[in-house]
């Protein structure tokens, strides 16, 4: 599960997947599905709520999955908070830059 915080509202959120909880399962709504209930199950994902100029932090929650497919949250990995990051396509010398998908990587 993969959890944002909006540090300007101090809102804190669980990102939605677009991916069904079990194979086969279908299909999810523009909304999404929330990651707690269908993990993010990959290396590259996009956050679509985040928008310019919010502060934003991530952390990673490790779930584990039994045969039928249900999840449940392993509180003893929940990673530490990423520092907040300022979401802005401005690169600096009078140079911006924008994408048409909102997306962002961060590197540890």
């Amino acid at each position: 599960m993969r959890t944002v915080t909006n540090e300007r509202t101090g809102v804190v959120t669980d990102l939605v997947n677009r991916i069904p909880p079990k194979p086969g399962q279908g299909p999810i709504t523009n909304e999404g599905v929330s990651s707690a209930l269908s993990p993010i199950r990959r290396c590259i994902w996009t956050d679509h709520s985040v928008e310019a100029t919010n502060s934003i932090s991530y952390r990673v929650t490790a779930m584990s999955g039994d045969a039928g497919g249900h999840y449940s949250l392993d509180a003893n990995s929940v990673s530490d908070w990423t520092e907040p990051l300022l979401v802005s396509g401005d690169a600096g010398g009078g140079l911006a830059a924008f994408f048409n998908r909102g997306t962002i990587i961060l590197r540890s």
